[in-house]
């Protein structure tokens, strides 16, 4: 997840100075055109270069609306030694900003950091300080299974067959899909009148 951040990061600052050389007519960036220009010994028209160097700005702008900036609260994840105002972190609650000064405080794990995929470390550390682990696991890999998706299909399938095939979809995944386990006898002992089969 932080590797692909950085690329985007790193995409995004790009575009802008590929459009800054545009202007100034450096075209390193852009080896066919440089060369084209080259042999040609044509010159490159303002009004062109000024829509590469618009073109290449939107690019980034575009880039920043489908990838926002990273949650600087965040931080903590991609290195927890740097982290300077931990109660500041509104991420975490005062248990997981304890564990993270005693995880940032312990000299073998930052060793153990330092020679790690981010993922492997949090992975390892999850052992000592469970809870900052899990919210650490869950921002590194946010889509980790597809059992909820497969699961929704079975139950598609199975409730969508020749008999049953005018049901309320919705409300039937809700109560098939669901993780929680409803109380019977409680549901029960609040019902005031049941209905009768004929």
């Amino acid at each position: 997840m932080f590797k692909i951040e950085d690329r985007i990061n790193a995409m995004v600052k790009k575009c802008y100075i590929w459009a800054a050389r545009i202007e100034k007519e450096s075209f390193t960036n852009f080896p066919t055109l440089k060369q084209f220009l080259e042999s040609s010994e044509e010159s490159f028209p303002d009004q062109i270069k000024g829509n590469v160097a618009e073109h290449l700005r939107s690019l980034a702008t575009t880039f920043r609306k489908y990838f926002p900036q990273p949650d600087p609260d965040d931080s903590w994840i991609r290195n927890p030694f740097s982290c300077q105002e931990i109660e500041k972190i509104h991420d975490l609650i005062e248990d997981e900003q304890d564990q993270l000064v005693d995880l940032s405080s312990c000299d073998a794990i930052k060793n153990n950091f330092n020679d790690e995929q981010i993922a492997d470390f949090w992975a390892t550390a999850r052992k000592d300080y469970k809870e900052l682990g899990d919210k650490a696991m869950k921002k590194i890999l946010p889509f980790a299974t597809t059992y909820r998706c497969e699961q929704t299909f079975s139950s598609t399938c199975f409730m969508r067959n020749k008999y049953r095939n005018r049901l309320d979809m919705p409300s039937n995944f809700r109560v098939k899909v669901s993780s929680l386990e409803p109380n019977i006898s409680e549901i029960m002992e609040s019902k005031v009148r049941f209905n009768s089969s004929h």
